[in-house]
């Protein structure tokens, strides 16, 4: 499946080291291992409903892959999950302790070797201070460390850390895929009555309070029942609150379960007991039938009851995006018994899982899997990659938008959407691309002064048909910190512009990344404390030093080596807050 791997490793082997595990295999009891598996593979087609498993055909096809039975399951991803979760729970220590023959304390030993493996794999200090890969692409962090490596050069005592931003907020997805149902005659009722009714003093709290039964309500109003009367139109709170209810739920069924984990086999007929002893519980805890993400699984056998043939078909929803995507596997399963060499020299350019997967979409799932069987180090992968934060990422793209368009209502319009599916995403997802460009449109009409962006004509007939459209005529009706911060990012943008430009005539100037942050640290040091012509050769010597400074944290290699040459006459030309922004230009360069 080459969309699970990167583009770079779709022709290789993956793997995972057993080996070190060869002492642990030796004591499973394979027998009983062997009957937890075909039990807990029966366990989805001993719980369904008998009108949701058919016999299917077996086509030409099938039968020259040796399929003589082919079955099909139709259920839901949450069942399963539920229902593979709840058996696991039962059945947890007998498959640890009679199964794997892991006893309690061997348990916390195999942990404690598995720590101290961990911890002897981190880099020496003095290699590199760096805690991982990603802490290379965190400009904050490498400033930091770029400060305490100068103080222990200069023999002082490690002081505080200089003020520097806070630490990389969660990477914001600015792709919005929206889809507006329509709305029920009480909505349509509800929306028209507030429309009708609003005069120059707004809504009223009760119009505020029929809106809430609204599927869609105009952009501006819902802003005004908050900002007047508190009142949450779209209930983000109450979802909020109902997916942490379920996850309750869910916690709750488990410990029902837990109960009967007493080191015996329970056996998919066992645990059917047990599902139907406990249906009220799990049905509470499982969304509606409505709410379910259907999953189809065919299975096609051969004459010894064996799969040889596995098809996936998962139809899963996404409601934060108000969109769904569909998944289909195929799964051939071949040589019994018989197991195909592995090509020696495709073994010798294997890669491991996290290697492979290393920027897919599966990369967070298999990194974890890796780590539990102690695949990966703080080298390879860590625990939190560095992304980013939101307000960089808003800059950036307010730069190449407003490099791209020279437009203050083009970029402003990408910063608003941006900004808004990321921190209010329940009231985005309400409307449409089209809406949302024409709510940025008003918000760009608005918070603009007259010099920079001032409409007239058809453009201003058209921004005031769009205020009346989605009610965006008043203060009130109005984000205003949310308008007021995509203002500030856009008009930043703008007086940049020349700045920008310059930098593009150093990148195509200069091409080693030393010389290039080098000569950028020195124009962004001269013009926010200027320099004199005495101080230019030491300015030049100490941006050449933090331009290698550069080089050596991107190779994870940053140590006092790096800065040897510092003498005390360089300090005052270090500042951090400069190095920090350089160090992220670098980053960003395209």
């Amino acid at each position: 499946m080459p969309y699970l791997v990167n583009k770079e490793n779709q022709n290789n082997l993956a793997y995972l080291d057993f080996s070190k595990y060869q002492a642990m295999f030796k004591q499973v009891d394979y027998k009983k291992f062997a009957e937890y598996v075909k039990a807990s593979s029966a366990v989805y087609y001993r719980l369904a409903d008998q009108n949701n498993i058919q016999a299917l055909s077996v086509s030409a096809a099938d039968r020259n892959l040796g399929v003589v039975e082919k079955i099909r399951l139709k259920t839901s991803i949450e069942e399963l999950i539920l229902q593979a979760n709840l058996y696991s729970k039962v059945n947890e220590k007998y498959l640890m302790q009679s199964i794997l023959n892991i006893k309690e304390q061997n348990l916390e030993k195999l942990i404690a070797d598995e720590t101290n493996a961990v911890s002897k794999t981190k880099p020496d200090a003095a290699a590199s201070i760096l805690a991982s890969k990603d802490s290379a692409d965190d400009a904050s962090v490498v400033s930091q460390q770029l400060y305490r490596l100068v103080n222990q050069h200069f023999g002082v005592e490690d002081e505080a850390d200089p003020k520097v931003s806070d630490a990389a907020q969660q990477a914001m997805d600015a792709a919005k895929a929206g889809i507006v149902t329509d709305d029920s005659e009480s909505a349509d009722a509800a929306a028209d009555a507030a429309s009708s009714s609003e005069d120059e003093q707004g809504l009223t709290e009760a119009q505020c309070t029929a809106l809430q039964n609204a599927q869609q309500a105009a952009y501006g109003d819902a802003q005004y029942c908050e900002s007047i009367y508190d009142i949450d139109v779209f209930n983000a709170k109450k979802a909020e609150s109902g997916f942490l209810s379920y996850v309750e739920k869910l916690q709750s069924v488990e410990k029902e379960f837990a109960v009967y984990d007493e080191n015996q086999f329970v056996d998919d007929q066992a645990f059917k007991a047990l599902w139907i002893k406990h249906q009220a519980e799990i049905e509470k805890a499982l969304p509606p039938q409505d709410k379910r993400n259907p999953f189809t699984m065919d299975i096609g056998l051969d004459a010894q009851g064996r799969a040889v043939k596995i098809d996936y078909d998962l139809n899963y929803a996404l409601p934060e995006l108000k969109s769904r995507f569909n998944l289909k596997a195929d799964m051939l399963i071949s040589n019994y018994g018989q197991a195909t060499p592995i090509d020696q020299a495709q073994l010798k350019r294997a890669k491991t899982w996290a290697e492979a997967s290393k920027g897919s979409m599966l990369e967070q799932a298999i990194g974890s899997f890796s780590e539990k069987l102690g695949q990966t180090g703080i080298q390879e992968r860590s625990a939190e990659p560095y992304t980013l934060s939101l307000e960089d990422q808003l800059k950036i793209i307010a730069e190449q938008r407003y490099d791209a368009t020279h437009s203050y209502e083009q970029t402003f319009k990408a910063v608003f959407i941006a900004k808004l599916i990321e921190n209010k995403a329940e009231i985005a997802q309400r409307y449409t691309s089209q809406e949302l460009q024409e709510i940025a449109a008003v918000y760009a009409y608005w918070y603009a002064t007259d010099d920079i962006y001032n409409p007239q004509g058809k453009a201003l007939k058209s921004i005031e048909a769009l205020q009346k459209k989605h009610h965006l005529e008043q203060d009130d009706q109005f984000d205003d910190k949310l308008g007021q911060a995509v203002n500030r990012i856009v008009n930043d943008a703008m007086h940049g512009d020349k700045d920008r430009q310059a930098w593009k005539n150093l990148q195509a100037q200069y091409k080693q990344p030393q010389q290039l942050f080098a000569q950028q640290y020195q124009v962004q040091f001269e013009r926010a404390n200027g320099v004199s012509s005495e101080e230019k050769p030491l300015l030049a010597q100490t941006a050449t030093i933090l331009g290698q400074v550069y080089v050596d944290a991107r190779k994870n290699q940053l140590s006092e080596k790096s800065i040897k040459s510092l003498k005390i006459e360089h300090n005052e030309f270090i500042d951090y807050e400069i190095f920090k922004e350089v160090y992220l230009k670098m980053l960003t360069a395209k």
